[in-house]
């Protein structure tokens, strides 16, 4: 479901109608980077990027990427050190070498091996975390909730959806809902035409949810932002 979503949302950032499409970015959330949590669909993040990792899972033996596979769908940031983005450096109690400290005791690929009975493959050049061409988005630095209200059909959808995405974006997020969400649809919001070219904050939809936490008031009663789509039939 999600990659359907990506589809259309890659399609529309590559479409000549889109503005500066060559300039903009991908945005994930964290739900979105944790539904591909398995070794044969493995994304992870890590320094605010979305890498997906399954080629490296299937071309490399099953216990050098296990701690890869065991963090499939979250977040590796605090495996590096942020001085030198590479693997914490810790020292081999046995050989006393400075070695990368490995997740969860585990090996961990493309680094030092502390006992040359392991087989170890040659680690390249450009280290599998260091290694741009596995990128596919940043991740969202805020994810915020989003109520899409069809006022054709009546339904409602809550979806999860990045700070930095644009209105149109956010339609290519909403179209595994509806199809023709962007094309169909005016988007409005307390009655006022959105710019699907801006973000929610430019169009002036807040993210109050740091009033709601500072009120220490119900999360349960946080007011979520309602966005009106108006079949466009109904404005002729």
């Amino acid at each position: 479901m999600l990659m359907w979503s990506l589809a259309a949302l890659l399609a529309f950032k590559h479409s000549k109608n889109s503005k500066n499409s060559m300039n903009r970015h991908v945005y994930y959330t964290k739900e979105d980077v944790a539904q591909h949590c398995t070794a044969d669909d493995c994304w992870i993040s890590h320094h605010g990027r979305v890498f997906n990792y399954t080629s490296i899972i299937k071309s490399n033996p099953a216990n050098l990427v296990e701690s890869i596979v065991r963090a499939a769908g979250g977040d590796i940031t605090s495996w590096f050190d942020p001085a030198t983005g590479d693997p914490f450096i810790m020292e081999d109690p046995i050989t006393g070498e400075n070695l990368y400290r490995h997740p969860n005791g585990l090996p961990l690929l493309h680094s030092c091996i502390p006992y040359p009975a392991m087989d170890m493959p040659v680690p390249p050049e450009t280290p599998w975390w260091r290694d741009t061409s596995y990128e596919i988005g940043l991740l969202s630095k805020n994810s915020r909730p989003l109520e899409i209200l069809n006022t054709l059909t009546e339904h409602r959808h809550t979806i999860t959806v990045p700070e930095e995405e644009t209105l149109a974006e956010i339609a290519a997020r909403y179209s595994r809902f509806n199809s023709v969400a962007l094309t169909g649809y005016r988007w409005k919001y307390l009655g006022e035409d959105l710019h699907m070219d801006k973000t929610l904050s430019e169009n002036g939809i807040k993210d109050e949810r740091d009033v709601y936490l500072r009120l220490n008031w119900p999360q349960s009663e946080w007011y979520t932002p309602c966005i009106t789509l108006i079949w466009k039939d109904e404005l002729i």
